[in-house]
């Protein structure tokens, strides 16, 4: 199983990247091209359904840590050809900044792994740099 990992530092206070980071339900807001459909439940366990173009996928809300400013999703019920995907959001105190460190794994059976994994690299990447403007 591939990990895709992106470490990036921002020249912000650690509260202000970790309220944008938190809030499940609004993660369009630095991911392009993703859109929440729906949210069912609220707080750890609930579900956000995503559409990303054509594919529609369930994120299942697994950790939510705001002392360590952690947060971990995964995919439920993951559409071909991921059989499972999980992501966790840390930001840390960095300075007179801070760092987000973004790492997932994936696991598509074989040989899609690299190239999925590859695609969700630029994910974080967008991710991160959208988060970057986001703060200012």
């Amino acid at each position: 199983m591939p990990t895709i990992s992106v470490s990036t530092k921002f020249e912000a206070a650690p509260e202000a990247l970790w309220a944008l980071v938190a809030d499940f339900a609004h993660a369009d807001r630095y991911l392009d091209g993703m859109v929440i459909e729906k949210m069912v439940g609220e707080g750890v366990g609930s579900d956000r359904h995503v559409r990303a173009g054509e594919l529609l996928v369930v994120e299942r809300l697994m950790a939510l840590d705001p002392a360590a400013r952690s947060i971990t999703y995964a995919l439920v019920d993951p559409p071909a050809p991921f059989r499972s995907y999980e992501s966790t959001m840390t930001v840390v105190a960095e300075g007179d900044g801070c760092r987000l460190d973004w790492v997932g794994t994936v696991d598509t059976g074989g040989e899609a792994d690299e190239p999925v994994a590859a695609n969700m690299q630029q994910v974080y990447l967008g991710g991160a740099q959208r988060l970057g403007e986001l703060l200012g």
